[in-house]
């Protein structure tokens, strides 16, 4: 059994990992998409691109000039699929519980704008385990950018050794390999099983209760 105790920093992304909204959010994108007079036609190009923002996931299927109104009508459709149709993985309030006792910092780094994250972390009040948050609105680059990941050890004041970055898409592994953190990717998310390999993560699991086994 790998074990994953010597890690002193912990670092998560949010959708396809503590939250399981990959459907919802594809939901909610062809719902906005469609309310903007369009309609996504591939749904596996849609998915591959979740994790680098909201603005890259929408730009391919709307009108030239329209992202910010897209962006503005998606949050007024947001709030509805995260009541009906999001939910916390198996595991995932285990391991943070496990992770706060010991005193290990934690941080979100997502795709998600501020005002997503922040409406997950009131619907299901999980957001006081994270000492940082990094959005898509935080800083100006993207996963799989490293520097959410180097913001976000920044904010901390951690350095990269000892840090493992935790994520569903090759975009989450892409950037915790360049900002020199550990890695841990978990299949079933928004990446192709053989993408998320590809990007090299140091370690595969199939659900944070595999993570919680190596604790």
């Amino acid at each position: 059994m790998i074990h994953y105790s010597n890690f002193t920093t912990w670092l998560f992304d949010l959708d396809g990992t503590l939250i399981d909204s990959n459907s919802a959010v594809v939901a909610c994108v062809k719902k906005t998409v469609q309310d903007m007079g369009g309609e996504v036609t591939d749904e596996v190009a849609l998915r591959a691109s979740f994790g680098r923002g909201l603005m890259n996931t929408l730009l391919p299927w709307i009108p030239e000039g329209k992202i910010d109104e897209a962006i503005a009508q998606y949050f007024k459709n947001f709030p509805e699929y995260v009541k009906n149709h999001i939910k916390l993985f198996n595991g995932a309030i285990d391991l943070l519980e496990l992770l706060k006792k010991r005193n290990i910092p934690m941080a979100v780094i997502t795709g998600n704008m501020q005002v997503e994250a922040d409406g997950l972390f009131e619907r299901f009040a999980f957001g006081h385990y994270f000492q940082t948050v990094i959005c898509a609105d935080s800083i100006p680059f993207q996963k799989p950018s490293p520097e959410p990941v180097l913001e976000a050890l920044k904010r901390l004041g951690r350095p990269a050794e000892g840090a493992v970055f935790i994520g569903d898409s090759e975009h989450d592994i892409r950037a915790g390999r360049l900002a020199r953190v550990k890695t841990i990717g978990i299949k079933g998310g928004s990446s192709k099983e053989e993408k998320l390999l590809a990007a090299k993560p140091d370690f595969v699991v199939e659900s944070l209760q595999e993570i919680l086994k190596g604790l």
